[in-house]
């Protein structure tokens, strides 16, 4: 199988209403499917995404209630990227989140792109990345948006990884899934790896001083990234479906 990016990333919630109001009312993402977890049917999955929900657009969320916040540290998937158009449109979004009241931090420049750093209402970390590439990924804007079409989401752009050593995960990715080093090198304790398209992304950043991640009960928590899963080009997302 030839990948190709980021298929989708799953992270978790323990405020369902509140999360399918930031992500669709906020973000403008649509909400594509609502489903259950396939390993604990008593919670909700949450797929959002693009007008089609097409590959390397969603980013989904497992619903437990009853979870704790994380302490984040090594171990853990840190920043979720999301790409939009360009720098203007980076503008637009620190305008955004001030009316929206979204904790964010300013526009900055990381592994060759603008980005501007944000957390949702629980802490979930995301970077917004201007201009990079759509290539050979679909993107199909969502009419019912409340971000206007040039405006919106276009997909995922990279996952970080958080570690204490850096050459263990490099060797994997480099070695059995076949990706590259292709940046990181302006940041000390980061290096971006792709497999395919360089739109998408995984990086690898051994802060300073970092000790383990700890979440308050097995599997995951509120405010951090379960699992990501690698896609291949054409690959259908789980939660594609016809716009609305």
């Amino acid at each position: 199988m030839e990948l190709s990016g980021l298929h989708h990333v799953t992270a978790v919630t323990a405020k369902a209403a509140e999360n399918v109001a930031f992500y669709t009312n906020v973000l403008g993402l649509r909400l594509v499917k609502k489903t259950v977890n396939q390993d604990d049917v008593s919670a909700y999955h949450l797929f959002y995404g693009d007008g089609m929900g097409n590959a390397g657009t969603e980013v989904t969320f497992f619903d437990w209630a009853t979870m704790g916040p994380n302490r984040p540290g090594s171990g853990e998937i840190a920043a979720i990227g999301l790409r939009v158009s360009d720098r203007e449109t980076l503008d637009w979004w620190v305008r955004r989140f001030d009316e929206a009241d979204v904790t964010h931090g300013e526009i900055e420049h990381r592994a060759g792109h603008p980005m501007l750093p944000f957390t949702d209402p629980e802490g979930q970390r995301f970077d917004l990345v201007a201009g990079a590439s759509d290539t050979g990924f679909a993107f199909t804007p969502w009419e019912n948006s409340a971000v206007p079409a040039e405006r919106q989401i276009r997909g995922l752009s990279h996952v970080t990884l958080v570690v204490q050593q850096l050459a263990p995960t490099a060797s994997m990715l480099s070695g059995p899934l076949g990706f590259r080093r292709i940046d990181g090198d302006d940041v000390p304790g980061l290096a971006v790896l792709a497999r395919g398209f360089t739109s998408r992304n995984v990086r690898i950043y051994r802060p300073p001083n970092s000790g383990p991640a700890v979440c308050t009960m097995w599997p995951s928590a509120p405010r951090t990234t379960r699992s990501i899963a690698p896609g291949k080009r054409g690959s259908t997302a789980p939660g594609s479906a016809s716009p609305r």
